[in-house]
């Protein structure tokens, strides 16, 4: 099991009076080549829980587990950090380097990749995030748009090659085209057979990518299980803030005017269109 929460617990040192902890007794075990999706109001935990995976932030009481290395070990850390890569939210803003060359390679560079290794893992990863090596390589990363500097940024993790990648909310503040560059990214990523962790506030994304979903309240765990599973308690979503996709929320509509569609909750518009399609091909009447 490569990512495992046993009961953890975590309180900021400044934790408001009345407020309970960020993260209160999470237990879950992330398994290899997952893409989970995480989802909860704002001040729900998610990015406590992100920043847990690699050990930016340990457990005030329990344990995070990678490959079973407890995150809390500091001499271990560095292999943590090796095979969890954390992606921030609006991580453009930690790019420094005079180059984007130098820029993703400064993290492959630290964990003591050959100079052969750190020009290769570069270029792959560049690459991988849609840029061209040969046009943004010598350029510097602040003369880039907003769009390839989010992709540089993403870069510079990926880079370093790692078994699990958490991304915080890393569609926030992109306009649609970007959205899609970065969770083709992030798809691509999947495939090759990493492990990939999303938070993120898009229901329709998460039912689009996620093949497990975490739903956090209050720091606690609030549901978990495959997509059709959680986004079919809409009621208990609904309670804690959170909606369903917009292909859950119109064939709700459609079964309460009469219209119930054949096989499981569509969670895609793609979904939603077959099953609508199919209902009519049978002779249904949609009222």
């Amino acid at each position: 099991m490569p990512l495992a929460f046993e009961h953890v617990t975590y309180s900021y040192g400044s934790q408001v009076d009345g407020m309970g902890p960020a993260l209160d007794d999470v237990s879950l075990t992330i398994a290899d080549g997952e893409f989970v999706g995480v989802i909860g109001h704002t001040g729900s935990g998610k990015s406590t829980f992100a920043e847990h995976t690699n050990g930016l932030k340990v457990p005030t009481s329990g344990r995070v587990l990678v490959d079973g290395i407890p995150t809390s070990d500091k001499k271990a850390r560095r292999e943590v950090r090796r095979r969890v890569g954390y992606v921030m939210q609006y991580p453009e803003y930690q790019l420094f380097a005079e180059t984007v060359r130098e820029d993703v390679g400064f993290g492959p560079r630290n964990l003591g990749q050959s100079d052969d290794e750190v020009d290769r893992s570069v270029r792959e990863a560049i690459e991988l995030v849609g840029l061209d090596y040969d046009e943004v390589a010598d350029v510097s990363p602040f003369d880039l748009s907003g769009g390839q500097k989010r992709r540089v940024a993403m870069a510079g993790i990926i880079a370093m090659r790692p078994h699990i990648l958490t991304v915080d909310e890393p569609m926030a503040g992109l306009d649609p085209q970007g959205r899609h560059e970065v969770l083709g990214i992030l798809r691509e990523l999947h495939r090759r057979g990493t492990t990939v962790i999303m938070v993120s506030h898009s229901m329709d994304d998460v039912a689009r990518e996620a093949d497990h979903v975490v739903v956090l309240d209050h720091g606690r765990l609030a549901d978990e299980g495959d997509p059709r599973t959680v986004f079919s308690h809409e009621e208990r979503l609904h309670r804690i803030g959170l909606d369903v996709p917009r292909a859950a929320h119109v064939a709700h509509d459609l079964a309460e005017r009469g219209m119930d569609l054949p096989g499981p909750c569509p969670l895609t518009l793609e979904d939603l269109a077959r099953a609508i399609a199919k209902r009519l091909g049978r002779g249904g009447d949609a009222r």
